[in-house]
């Protein structure tokens, strides 16, 4: 299996168009993908400009940067028509590509305070 991210010219910045591709070469016949979720995490250290006032301020932030299909409940019954992005007799491989778009500053900029 490969998965490959990357930007139009492999610069990742703010609000940066990227693509993304999941290949996976010879999956089994009865594999089903019903969901592809793909997360940016952002971590972050704030530290005052006044020497010994306080501690460092870290965060560990995800952001959900694409999500396609839909999860089926651990307790709900799968069928064939049960819906998935990929089913493994459709084909002899699988290839899920497209383009997603990273968060703006509005939304990732750790100094903005919420609400």
């Amino acid at each position: 299996m490969s998965v490959s991210l990357g930007g139009a010219d492999d610069q990742w910045s703010v609000c940066a168009l990227f693509k993304y591709q999941l290949t996976i070469p010879d999956p089994s016949s009865s594999a089903t993908i019903y969901a592809v979720r793909i997360f940016l995490e952002q971590s972050t250290n704030i530290t005052s400009p006044r020497e010994g006032t306080s501690a460092p301020i870290s965060r560990l932030r995800p952001f959900e940067v694409l999500a396609l299909g839909k999860a089926p409940h651990p307790q709900q019954r799968l069928s064939r028509d049960t819906p998935a992005i990929w089913r493994g007799n459709e084909k002899e491989f699988c290839d899920i590509e497209g383009y997603a778009r990273l968060p703006d500053d509005e939304f990732g900029r750790p100094s903005t305070p919420e609400g």
